[in-house]
């Protein structure tokens, strides 16, 4: 049997749940009995039965549930082996393999910034200034235009 491609509530509800809880759409759409991405994208454009507005929000809650686990992979010591190439050979090091964990948390924050850049892009500082120079020609512009 194919992938589905007719609009079903209960599958576009288990959708909405997965993205809500963070995972991607390419991970949802890989596992048996769910649509392709390609279907799904046609749900949402579609709009079939208020699909468009319920997809957008769980993106949104998918979004917050990275960030959250930003902070759980930040805090959390994950274990593992390092091997590095010497001149007499290779070395192998257990313990925390901070680099992973740094290379995690760093492409999740890209990837919030990039698709929300508004809630968790960094802040952008705009400064303005005006010299003398400028501030008389507007006040002279200012006196001919009353």
């Amino acid at each position: 049997m194919g992938r589905p491609t007719s609009y079903d509530s209960l599958t576009a509800d288990a959708i909405c749940e997965q993205l809500a809880d963070g995972l991607s759409l390419r991970a949802i759409c890989r596992a048996s009995g769910m649509p392709d991405r390609a279907t799904v994208a046609r749900w949402v454009v579609n709009d079939h039965d208020g699909f468009a507005a319920k997809y957008a929000q769980a993106r949104d809650f998918g979004l917050d549930a990275l960030a959250e686990e930003i902070i759980e992979i930040a805090d959390t010591p994950k274990l593992g082996t390092k091997t590095t190439s010497k001149e007499w050979g290779t070395e192998t090091s257990e313990g925390d393999i901070v680099e992973h964990r740094k290379l995690q948390v760093s492409s999740r924050q890209w990837y919030l910034a990039k698709l929300a850049p508004k809630k968790y892009g960094d802040k952008q500082q705009v400064e303005h200034s005006i010299n003398n120079d400028t501030a008389e020609l507007i006040a002279a512009a200012r006196r001919r235009s009353a």
